[in-house]
């Protein structure tokens, strides 16, 4: 009995570590991602378009970004309680990601490094 008892807290705590250490993965790959991606999109924005566009290009891009992402989170919440999953939610997203990778990966660009 007592050995049991040992056994279930054991896989219990080791359980929850095993979650903990996800979570903290998680974080750093957010984190790290997020910093990345802040950093590169204003560069990447002064790069194509120059100084004296930067600040109409930024904010033309961060008006469809927000109403974007406000609406993200009911569409998952409507489709989860629809479905009672998040799955759909999440293909639907994911695909949307994949669309504007392709977008942004068919643009060309002319920088200083490409111009001659």
């Amino acid at each position: 009995m007592a050995r049991r008892y040992v056994s279930s807290c054991w896989a219990n705590y080791h359980a929850h570590y095993v979650r903990l250490l996800l979570v903290y993965v998680g974080r750093l790959q957010f984190g790290f991602g997020m910093g990345g991606i802040v950093t590169m999109q204003g560069a990447a924005v002064g790069a194509a378009f120059g100084r004296a566009s930067f600040g109409r290009v930024m904010g033309a891009m961060f008006l469809p970004m927000s109403v974007i992402h406000l609406g993200g989170t009911p569409f998952a919440g409507w489709v989860s309680d629809t479905t009672g999953s998040y799955d759909w939610a999440f293909y639907t997203l994911l695909t949307l990601y994949v669309l504007a990778g392709v977008a942004v990966f068919s643009l060309r660009v002319n920088t200083r490094s490409n111009r001659s």
